[in-house]
């Protein structure tokens, strides 16, 4: 069971990541057949904005990206430079690179050898639209088990060219620069997945975390009916993200709907856009598969942070929370990790100061970190499931959430994506601009945020 008293605490590496979804002042989602269709830059048509060079695609990849020469912004390096390890990517459009004879997807290729050269992990994303009933996901189809063949077969479709497209062609194996695969962002408030009933995104969240862990992790033949692309080692972490809207009710969390599964009629957690109720019983993760303590880890996103001085912030304390598994929220003690996946704060034009968004970041930082070696996080002797936190985000969105490590100049230069190929079309050649960036202040004005963070997460002064 999911709420057994925790006996062992998280000892592994603690995580310092960054969100990562680059973008540019006026992007907007493109009509469908352009390349930006979707949200996903971490493939060869966008290196401009996180590699150091022209990398040409891989071989066997339909895709036709094109040499922008000097025109390589390098955000990966940037990343790693500042101490952090891990990077939380938010789309991953799997059809990239894949063909209508190749269900093989290459484009991403480059983008996971850079993130391993320059010494970050990167958490992959099954989006949104993979939970939702477009006609090309679930389409309205109501789950009664998590069978493989339960799903429909574009779902089907979506999971084999998902696995093949984390799958190194060097190696066979899910590439290596893989820290997790994280199911959904933020479903629960409707996040992409508006209309979806609460039992329908619940009961397709845990068939994904079955489906790819069975698919991934192990031996023999997984469900899609190829090959279990790992064997026994290494395991690939798999998590479900949802906001912290659940939090401060009564009606238990997100993570117990999961975990021990839900009954018919069952009130749904606080602050749920999907219904009050959940209309039909869901089975829970620790029925379905009684080892998910092996590979599985709660994530949220969350802020709870003031913007009035001195700034404070209550995340220590939730971290508490959940390390003692406190009723309402999160109503059990969970015998598996936490990380943080966003921690965010406020646009910075609702401070005082725009300088006291970066107090008030570094305050959330700080606390975390004083939790951390308080309970000796990380080492044998830790005492909590903190796993660790990421930023959110790299740099600015626009006019719509000024939140990011870096800011937006003036200064842009033009580059080309060079085509896309798709197993149902092709992207074509799209041209985008490479902003300079500027890195925010720190306190005060003083220094960068950046540099500042990773003072605090290095123990350094």
């Amino acid at each position: 069971m999911a709420t057994t008293e925790t006996t062992t605490w998280y000892t592994g590496t603690i995580w310092y990541g960054v969100d990562y979804s680059p973008t540019w002042p006026g992007w907007v989602v493109g009509a469908a057949n352009t390349q930006t269709n979707d949200s996903d830059f971490a493939n060869d048509a966008f290196q401009s904005f996180w590699n150091n060079q022209y990398e040409a695609a891989p071989t066997g990849d339909p895709s036709v990206p094109v040499n922008n020469k000097s025109n390589y912004r390098n955000d990966l390096d940037t990343i790693s430079s500042y101490g952090f390890n891990l990077i939380r990517l938010y789309n991953w459009n799997m059809a990239r690179g894949t063909s209508s004879t190749s269900n093989v997807g290459l484009d991403h290729i480059n983008f996971l050898d850079y993130a391993n050269t320059a010494g970050l992990k990167v958490v992959v994303p099954i989006s949104d639209y993979f939970l939702g009933d477009d006609q090309y996901a679930w389409n309205n189809q109501v789950l009664t088990d998590y069978d493989f063949t339960s799903a429909p077969a574009d779902i089907q479709n979506d999971f084999t060219l998902f696995i093949a497209s984390i799958t190194d062609p060097a190696t066979s194996q899910i590439h290596s620069a893989i820290h997790s695969i994280s199911i959904g962002n933020e479903g629960d408030i409707g996040q992409g997945i508006s209309g979806t009933t609460a039992s329908n995104f619940l009961a397709r969240t845990i068939w994904w975390i079955v489906n790819l862990h069975a698919q991934i992790n192990g031996t023999g033949t997984g469900p899609d009916g190829n090959p279990v692309v790992n064997g026994a080692t290494p395991i690939i972490p798999l998590s479900a993200t949802f906001s912290n809207a659940d939090q401060g009710g009564s009606n238990g969390s997100w993570f117990q709907c999961v975990i021990d599964g839900v009954t018919a009629n069952q009130t749904t957690p606080n602050g749920c856009a999907l219904g009050s109720t959940f209309a039909t019983a869901v089975t829970g993760l620790s029925t379905a598969d009684s080892t998910y303590g092996g590979y599985y880890y709660n994530s949220t996103n969350i802020s709870q942070v003031s913007t009035v001085s001195p700034f404070s912030n209550t995340l220590a304390s939730t971290v508490a929370l959940y390390d003692s598994g406190a009723s309402p929220w999160p109503g059990a003690q969970f015998n598996v990790p936490l990380l943080l996946m966003e921690v965010f704060t406020p646009n910075r034009t609702d401070f005082p100061t725009p300088s006291d968004q970066a107090t008030a970041a570094l305050g959330q930082a700080q606390s975390l970190e004083t939790y951390l070696t308080t309970n000796n996080g990380g080492t044998a002797n830790s005492t909590t499931n903190l796993m660790g936190y990421n930023y959110f985000e790299f740099n600015d969105e626009q006019t719509v959430k000024l939140t990011g490590l870096y800011q937006y100049t003036s200064t842009s230069n033009n580059a080309q994506t060079g085509t896309t190929s798709l197993y149902y079309g092709t992207f074509p050649d799209y041209t985008f601009p490479v902003y300079s960036l500027s890195a925010t202040p720190g306190s005060g004005g003083t220094g960068t945020l950046i540099g500042s963070l990773q003072t605090i997460f290095s123990g350094t002064t």
